[in-house]
């Protein structure tokens, strides 16, 4: 899973030589977002080094306390098992958009933060841990809706479940969001059934603020639901901004 020199040297010319036309915005996010996916794996991969070059620097002694408490051989176990959930989501990126190994490191944006949010954001409306989040956000704006058939427009779809269950209630939806990224996500999750999810790891990279040693290497399988064809059926998805 390591990246070598000779793909960072070619990563680097691929990047030098990366001119995406500006005066056309779609080709610039359809873009961007085959490289914030190809960013993924080796800022993540960086993220794995910064944490096993942390633990290195430890006292034999902490680092004894630490593998006691988290239930470690190692403290390289700890780093592998997060190398392990970078894989995983590797896996799952594959299928939402192709993603170019030669994809240059250097670069000015932290796109790759874009699919830490998206694995994030699919956990929230795929998953049945997000749920509980659902039905505090989502399910004040359905409750608003008419119980006669109607037509509805969810700006800002994301990865689409809103847009979705309002499709289940059988409302007609007009769902867009302009990052193509969410959009490719969405279309892969719901071409799959809980028989057979996607499984992902979205907080592998989030050390901080967690309660127990596994709340950032659990893993998640999306989707939650066996995604009905004729709702989706109702749903019309448009690529760009709800005001154009």
């Amino acid at each position: 899973m390591g990246v070598s020199p000779s793909m960072l040297a070619t990563a680097e010319q691929t990047y030098a030589s990366y001119q995406p036309d500006l005066s056309v915005p779609e080709i610039v996010y359809a873009e961007e977002a085959a490289l914030a996916l190809a960013m993924y794996q080796y800022e993540a991969q960086d993220e794995v080094r910064r944490i096993a070059r942390s633990y290195a620097s430890l006292s034999e002694y902490d680092t004894k306390e630490i593998c006691r408490v988290a239930g470690f051989s190692s403290t390289g176990e700890f780093a592998i098992r997060i190398a392990k959930g970078i894989h995983q989501n590797m896996e799952f990126l594959k299928q939402v958009l192709p993603v170019q190994h030669e994809v240059a490191q250097k670069i000015n944006t932290p796109l790759h933060y874009r699919v830490r949010l998206l694995l994030s954001e699919l956990a929230r409306d795929w998953s049945v841990e997000g749920e509980v989040e659902r039905k505090q956000s989502y399910e004040p704006l359905i409750r608003e809706l008419a119980s006669e058939r109607c037509r509805v427009l969810v700006p800002g779809c994301g990865t689409g479940r809103l847009a979705y269950d309002v499709a289940v209630l059988g409302h007609d939806v007009e769902a867009n969001d302009f990052d193509i990224m969410k959009l490719a996500a969405a279309n892969a999750v719901v071409s799959r059934s809980t028989d057979d999810p996607f499984i992902i790891e979205p907080y592998c990279l989030d050390t901080c603020n967690r309660m127990k040693r596994d709340d950032h290497i659990r893993k998640v399988s999306v989707p939650d639901c066996d995604v009905d064809r004729e709702a989706l059926g109702r749903i019309s998805v448009n690529g760009f901004e709800f005001t154009e």
